[in-house]
C-alpha cells in the first residue's frame, strides 16, 4: 500500500504540476503515488447451483447457508474479508470504518465451517465456480465478467462490493523520475483511462474519462454510478496502519 511504503521512505514524491491531479478522483491521489484503476471484490455465484435464479445477492445472504446452500469460498486475506464480515453482520456501508476487528472475527467464526476453499489467486474463484466445485464465492469483478463473457455458468452482484485500486509509484532513487512522472501523467489522462475498460472491466481514476466510455462498457465497471452506490471504497489509510496486526490475527484465526 502506498501510505505504508511512503512511511518506509520507499517512494519518490509525485509532482502534481506534471500529473493532472485536478482531473483525478480524490481517492486516487497521494503525495507518493497515483492510482491507476479501480477494481472490486464482489459476490459471485454458479448459475447452475441456483437454477430458479434465487441466489445470494449480498453478504448477509452469503452467510445464510440454510436459505442458500452450497460450497463457499473467500480469499485467504483479512483485507476485504473484515469488511465483508461486518456487512454480513448488518453494519451499514457508511459505518464500516474504523473497522471493528473483534466484531468482524465474530462474524467470520460463523461462516468459517462452511468455507471449502480459501482462495489465494484471482483465477481460482472463476475456475472453481465454472467447474461447479463452488456455488458462491468472493471474487474479483474482472475475472467473473471475463468468465461470463466466455459463456461460463457464472454471474455476480455489486451489492457490498469492496472497491480497491492499483497504484503507480516511483521507487526512491530512481534515475528517470521526470520520465516516470510523464508516463504517470499520460496514463492518468482521460483518453488512456477511457480506453482501459475496453480491455479489462476496471474503473477509471480520471473524472473526465467516464463521459468517454460507451454505456455498454460503463455498466460493467465498479465505479459506474449505478454500481458504485452499492459498494464501499476500501479505506487505504486504515489498512496502512493496521495491516500487520490484522494479518497476524488472521493467520492465527485461520489455523485454529
Amino acid at each position: 500500500m502506498v501510505p505504508l511504503g511512503a512511511a518506509q521512505n520507499l517512494f519518490e514524491k509525485i509532482d502534481y504540476a506534471e500529473v493532472p491531479g485536478a482531473e483525478l478522483l480524490p481517492q486516487v491521489i497521494n503525495a507518493y503515488g497515483v492510482a491507476s484503476c479501480f477494481w472490486s471484490t464482489v459476490l459471485a455465484h454458479n448459475t447452475k447451483a441456483f437454477p430458479t435464479g434465487r441466489h445470494p445477492r449480498n453478504w448477509k445472504q452469503f452467510w445464510d447457508v440454510k436459505a442458500f446452500p452450497g460450497a463457499r469460498s473467500l480469499r485467504n486475506d483479512p483485507a476485504g474479508n473484515l469488511e465483508i464480515a461486518l456487512l454480513a453482520a448488518g453494519v451499514a456501508k457508511d459505518k464500516l470504518y474504523p473497522l471493528d476487528v473483534d466484531a468482524a472475527f465474530r462474524s467470520l467464526d460463523k461462516i468459517k465451517p462452511h468455507i471449502k476453499v480459501w482462495w489465494t489467486a484471482g483465477a481460482q474463484p472463476a475456475q472453481l465456480l465454472a467447474s461447479g466445485e463452488l456455488a458462491v464465492s468472493s471474487a474479483w469483478n474482472g475475472r467473473i465478467l471475463h468468465a461470463m463473457g466466455s459463456g461460463k455458468p457464472e454471474a455476480m452482484d455489486w451489492n457490498g462490493g469492496i472497491i480497491n485500486s492499483d497504484w503507480w509509484v516511483i521507487p526512491r532513487g530512481a534515475k528517470h523520475t521526470a520520465l516516470a512522472e510523464k508516463f504517470i501523467a499520460f496514463a492518468s489522462s482521460a483518453g488512456p483511462q477511457a480506453a482501459l475498460p475496453h480491455y479489462i472491466p476496471y474503473g477509471p481514476v480520471n473524472k473526465k474519462a467516464i463521459a468517454l466510455i460507451p454505456p455498454g462498457i460503463l455498466k460493467t465497471l465498479p465505479t459506474a454510478p449505478d454500481n458504485e452506490k452499492k459498494e464501499v471504497f476500501k479505506d487505504v489509510a486504515w489498512w496502512s496502519k493496521h495491516q500487520g496486526e490484522a494479518l497476524k490475527r488472521w493467520d492465527s484465526w485461520l489455523g485454529q
